[in-house]
């Protein structure tokens, strides 16, 4: 059996981004979709002609009934017609083909093609009946892998799928990836980092969301003001000297009085004040009683002078030591099967996860997934101050976020995003709700 593929889809003919999620069809089930259409087609068709063939061997006895016979024929015949024209331009295959459960998709976009699939068929037809059925058998050995198209299927652009194994078209599916027709560069997100707030000066209502940031695209603003073109300033050039000057001018030696022994001393000058110097700072030891200072309540001793209190050792243990206090109490995830997940610290959810580069000391949580819709190591969850932040750790299927009960919306992989309490997240088919502990 064939699953559907989790990641881009490709043949020889190129990548189907449109097509991931769905789940090609298997061969058996294109021959039991043939048997179905024979066998419907060869019961409407006795059954027309039975009537038809009544009809006409009572023409002349019955007269009118023969008439209406006829009619009743003609009538089950365009309805045959018509029942088979809409299953192939309204769901993409034919009446067999419905009932096991396989449709015709458009390779580029993913939705039903109703003349893509008319062309296919079409062809098919033709090729049959020039041939006796004998192209239709040997059509089955153009099959190829992965996506299990043949001959008629890529002239067409389709691809027949079994929307019972896989993806239904016309459906909300988050593995989906989209092929823009010009690369656009990735959104800039604001990254939530623990323990720093948001800006006291803009109002709450103005930051914009992290999960939901988006790419600015408003031009720069350019100013025209002088200071935007600065220039460094010319170096330094002395003038130029006259002819026979030496390069430093020439300084007289300075003349002293001669000493007089008779002539009074001359007054010392004023000292001058050192500079303030700041008193040192006293060091108090852990062990060395500091002194208590004075309790205007206590009452004076004889002496004069105030009572003083020296702290025990005791009561400097008691200073030295820090006392544990609980933590706030943590987020948890819950799980769409009931589990419940506290994140008191970085956890790494996924089919298989195991520890990545930066994430060494990271808790593991394995998630069931039986259609492999999620990646061995999908995502990480770590807290938050405001809720909890999730990484996309580059997963097949992607990460979504649905804040205020709205569709969970892709994000950009290998980014950080605060998901606040209330919000639901959408990996691959499983998801989870941020709800308080």
């Amino acid at each position: 059996m064939t699953l559907a593929p989790t990641s881009v889809p490709t043949d020889e003919t190129g990548e189907y981004p449109a097509l991931v999620g769905y789940a090609p069809s298997a061969t058996g089930e294109r021959v039991t979709a043939r048997l179905l259409d024979g066998l419907i087609g060869g019961v409407a068709g006795a059954i027309i002609n039975l009537t038809m063939l009544g009809s006409l061997m009572s023409m002349e006895s019955s007269g009118g009934q023969a008439g209406v016979a006829l009619m009743v024929g003609l009538v089950l015949t365009l309805g045959m017609a018509a029942w088979s024209l809409f299953m192939i331009l309204a769901k993409g295959t034919t009446i067999g083909g419905f009932f096991v459960g396989l449709r015709n998709v458009d390779v580029r976009t993913g939705q039903i093609s109703g003349g893509k699939t008319f062309v296919k068929y079409f062809l098919e037809g033709l090729i049959g009946g020039l041939t006796f059925g004998l192209g239709l058998l040997l059509l089955f050995l153009t099959l190829k892998p992965p996506l299990g198209r043949h001959w008629f299927d890529r002239t067409a652009g389709v691809m027949s799928v079994n929307i019972k194994r896989g993806r239904v078209p016309g459906t909300y599916y988050e593995g989906t990836i989209s092929a823009p027709a010009t690369p656009v560069p990735p959104p800039i997100q604001q990254v939530g980092v623990p323990g720093v707030s948001a800006p006291t000066d803009a109002p709450a209502a103005d930051l914009p969301s992290l999960a939901t940031a988006k790419r600015i695209d408003d031009p720069i603003p350019t100013s025209s003001s002088s200071l935007d073109t600065w220039a460094p300033a010319p170096a330094f050039t002395p003038p130029p000297m006259a002819p026979g000057e030496a390069s430093f001018p020439s300084v007289p030696a300075p003349t002293f009085p001669a000493h007089d022994p008779t002539a009074e001393p001359a007054a010392a000058p004023a000292p001058i004040p050192p500079a303030f110097t700041p008193p040192p700072v006293p060091r108090i030891s852990p062990t060395a009683p500091a002194a208590t200072p004075k309790d205007d309540r206590q009452p004076e001793q004889a002496d004069g002078n105030a009572a003083t209190q020296q702290p025990s050792t005791q009561a400097n243990e008691r200073l030295d030591r820090t006392v544990a206090r609980p933590f706030a109490s943590a987020l948890q995830v819950k799980l769409d099967d009931g589990t419940a997940v506290t994140i008191n610290g970085v956890v790494l959810l996924g089919r298989n996860p195991a520890l990545l580069t930066g994430f060494e000391h990271a808790r593991i949580v394995v998630v069931n997934d039986p259609g492999r819709s999620v990646s061995k190591t999908h995502l990480a969850i770590g807290p938050d101050t405001d809720g909890i932040w999730i990484e996309d750790l580059n997963s097949a299927n992607g990460v979504g976020i649905g804040l205020d009960g709205q569709r969970p919306e892709r994000i950009a992989p290998n980014v950080r995003h605060t998901v606040p309490v209330g919000s639901r997240v959408q990996f691959g088919d499983r998801s989870f709700t941020v709800t308080a502990s």
